[in-house]
């Protein structure tokens, strides 16, 4: 069996369920909603809250906490992008455990990250740690954050159908 491989971007993402309807579900059934393998993207506008406006430059977590000194509106930043996550998964998925479990992942992936970049900054804060040796990795920690949650907000929706 040949597997193939499918992109989808933000804006698509936010759609979800009528990609449900078409490109994962559509008229397949039994071994053909299989073999195939699905890229996703944040949800459309998460990855701009989380890193930088793409088409703006306004700042998102990354951008803030890069230029943080001591009043942390990261964390601000960071609380905004959990009320836009559950936002946007409170328009796709409509059985209540799901949204729990979908909240649930939000406020525990958010508050891991929270913690990795206090700690990040506390390190840093000795002098033997300069925080711009470690700012690849954390740009792809919050980009990723995006993505997890439409990856497992998906999973979710597909488990309902």
């Amino acid at each position: 069996m040949s597997h193939t491989v499918e992109k989808i971007g933000g804006t698509s993402m936010s759609r979800l369920d009528e990609l449900r309807d078409t490109l994962f579900i559509g008229g397949r059934e039994g071994a053909d909603l299989y073999g195939r393998v699905f890229v996703v993207s944040a949800f459309g506008g998460i990855t701009d809250l989380l890193l930088e406006h793409k088409k703006t430059g306004a700042p998102g977590v990354y951008a803030y906490f890069a230029n943080d000194d001591t009043n942390h509106g990261w964390h601000d930043q960071l609380d905004s992008v959990a009320e836009a996550m559950k936002k946007a998964h409170g328009r796709i998925l409509s059985h209540s455990a799901d949204l729990q479990q979908a909240d649930a992942f939000v406020d525990e992936r958010l508050h891991g990250a929270r913690g990795c970049l206090i700690d990040l900054q506390r390190l840093c804060s000795y002098g033997h740690f300069r925080l711009a040796e470690h700012m690849a990795q954390t740009r792809e920690l919050l980009s990723g954050l995006g993505e997890a949650h439409s990856a497992y907000v998906t999973a979710l929706l597909l488990g309902q159908h």
